[in-house]
């Protein structure tokens, strides 16, 4: 048996057999069969399309995986840097950052507040032990109430508030600080947390606090200055019109018979006429225009030569204290405004006692002061840095508070029911025309110290000149012009110069007087100038004569003008300058001075 009719045949999605079946070559049958392989074909397609989808995806899924992976290192990495940055950019900041919670304990503090806070002291620890609460040194409430109630949102900037120090530098006894605070936003925290910034204002607010001060110094200083006019300007007045009571008492005393009553009724005016002269002086010395002679002075003699007159000037339970430096350099000092401080200060601390047991001590000694330290000083002032001689009057009395110091100096402020109010007020006069300064330190329930600061001078102490007085009820002669603006001292001045023995000619302005001194200096043997005139004053005026007659003898009667005119006129020669109102006795000594001797004088020389 053979096949040789088998064939096939391929088609898209089966597969055809075909063939004969023969018997010795016959014909025997046929054989037909398809095999379908359309259905394996799209299985098997299937399969490996799913197969390669699968890789495909897996392929996909490693690569997106590596990326992610990359990008999330990179994140961390990134992340890490910034959380690093953050963290050095907090604690190498100036700026000092704590994290408090609202009970006032610390979570966190950089290296600057630590710092800042050590300040305090060298046993100050900024540990979890610290509370803001507790620390007696905040001198600021609000930060600490501020941190207890707590806010919703945004900054707040604390006012600046004083953080005192402990142990340590005695030129720092505080810090001014700054304070900005905020929540701290993070929801992971199981309380309130707030940031607190803050800022170290010490230098520019203690500079803020200087000028302040010096701002009220030279508002002091004005309003004293302007206190100090009104002050002379009714001195002035008052001496004018204190001249001619005191020169017409002394006349009626002079020309009464010795057993009239007379003489005691114009006593009483003359004792009554110099005590209200007294407080003129005072004011003047307030007002700077006192008369002044100022010599090489030591402070120390001059307090020692005082202690007689301590002893009834002081109250009775007052403990008088002397720490008296030996050697000090000399201060160019008038000695009778010198001695006027020494006593109005000493009677000051002992009325602080309130008539209670006390100790007022009294001290002098010779310190360097910088330009800062005399800037401090009252009344404000160009002092120049250097040697300057003190005198100290230490009280442990009742102490006054702020507002009392504020009025210390006024003239007619008192806080004694029976003051003056001048006492003080002269002591600050006469240390500021000896170019000097003076500091109040005062605690309610304490005490005050007043210290007076006086510019030492190399020059050797000088002793002043004794006054001479020319004998009682002697006659002058000659002629003499007084000057003077005011009608009634030139009534009393005519009475009182007659009764000397000189024949007087008037003049009421220095225009006046100089036509009279053009036709007639040569018959005078004296000139009574006022020095506060109209149109030409006695300093001018005195300047024409001295063209016309440069030896003519002046005497200068005044009630009021600057120490430093009155200085250099009583250094000129021939010239006397006399404070109104003056006695006859001042006026004879004045008239000695210059050489004018009375006839009775003569007739004994």
């Amino acid at each position: 048996m053979n096949n040789p009719g088998i064939h096939n045949r391929w088609h898209a999605q089966h597969l055809e057999f075909v063939g004969s079946i023969d018997f010795d070559g016959t014909p025997m049958g046929g054989m037909y069969f398809e095999l379908d392989v359309g259905a394996q074909l799209r299985n098997a397609e299937q399969a490996i399309n799913e197969q390669l989808i699968g890789g495909l995806v897996l392929v996909l899924l490693a690569s997106g995986l590596s990326f992610a992976m990359a990008r999330t290192s990179g994140a961390m990495r990134s992340l890490r840097a910034a959380e690093a940055n953050f963290q050095a950019l907090i604690e190498q900041s100036p700026l000092p950052y704590a994290i408090f919670e609202t009970s006032g304990s610390i979570r966190y503090s950089n290296p600057a507040f630590r710092d800042l806070l050590r300040k305090a002291g060298a046993e100050f620890v900024l540990d979890e032990r610290y509370n803001a609460v507790h620390d007696t040194r905040i001198r600021e409430s609000g930060l600490l109430k501020l941190l207890g109630k707590g806010f919703a949102d945004g900054p707040i900037t604390v006012r600046p508030f004083r953080y005192e120090l402990v142990d340590a530098e005695p030129e720092q006894d505080e810090l001014w600080i700054q304070a900005v605070i905020f929540p701290l936003e993070n929801e992971a925290l199981d309380a309130p947390q707030y940031v607190v910034v803050l800022e170290d204002i010490t230098a520019s607010k203690l500079a803020e606090i200087q000028r302040a001060e010096l701002d009220a110094r030279i508002l002091q200083s004005q309003k004293l200055e302007g206190l100090g006019v009104m002050a002379g300007g009714i001195a002035h007045d008052f001496n004018n019109l204190l001249t001619p009571v005191q020169g017409n008492a002394e006349l009626i005393q002079k020309l009464a018979p010795p057993d009239s009553n007379l003489r005691d009724f114009a006593g009483s005016i003359i004792r009554a006429s110099t005590r209200a002269a007294d407080l003129c002086d005072q004011l003047l010395a307030y007002a700077g225009h006192g008369i002044q002679t100022k010599t090489a002075t030591n402070i120390s003699n001059e307090v020692r030569e005082m202690n007689e007159l301590f002893r009834t000037s002081l109250a009775k339970k007052t403990v008088l204290v002397q720490e008296l430096s030996d050697g000090l350099p000399p201060v160019m000092a008038d000695q009778t405004q010198l001695r006027q401080i020494i006593l109005n200060l000493l009677i000051n601390g002992s009325e602080a006692l309130d008539d209670k047991p006390g100790t007022v001590t009294i001290t002098t000694g010779v310190t360097d002061l910088s330009q800062e330290q005399v800037q401090t000083l009252l009344p404000a002032s160009e002092r120049t840095a250097g040697e300057y001689v003190y005198l100290e009057v230490r009280d442990n009395g009742h102490g006054m508070d702020e507002e009392t110091q504020e009025k210390l100096f006024n003239p007619f402020f008192s806080t004694k029911f029976t003051g003056r109010g001048l006492g003080l007020s002269a002591v600050i006069g006469i240390v500021s025309n000896h170019a000097g300064g003076i500091s109040v330190e005062s605690t309610p329930g304490v005490g005050s110290t007043f210290t007076v600061y006086l510019p030492s001078t190399p020059l050797p102490r000088e002793s002043t000149p004794g006054l001479q007085t020319a004998s009682d009820g002697g006659a002058y002669g000659g002629t003499v012009l007084l000057v003077d603006d005011e009608e009634s001292v030139l009534e009393v001045g005519v009475s009182v110069l007659e009764s000397m023995g000189f024949s007087v000619i008037t003049a009421v302005n220095g225009e006046e007087a100089l036509q009279i001194f053009r036709t007639r200096h040569e018959d005078l043997v004296c000139v009574f100038l006022d020095m506060l005139m109209p149109s030409l004053d006695g300093r001018e005026t005195l300047t024409e004569m001295r063209i016309i007659a440069p030896d003519i003898p002046v005497v200068i009667a005044t009630g009021y003008t600057s120490s430093t005119v009155a200085q250099s006129l009583a250094n000129e020669p021939q010239v006397i300058v006399m404070q109104k109102p003056y006695q006859i006795a001042d006026l004879e000594d004045a008239l000695h001075r210059l050489s004018l001797t009375n006839q009775d004088e003569e007739a004994t020389a």
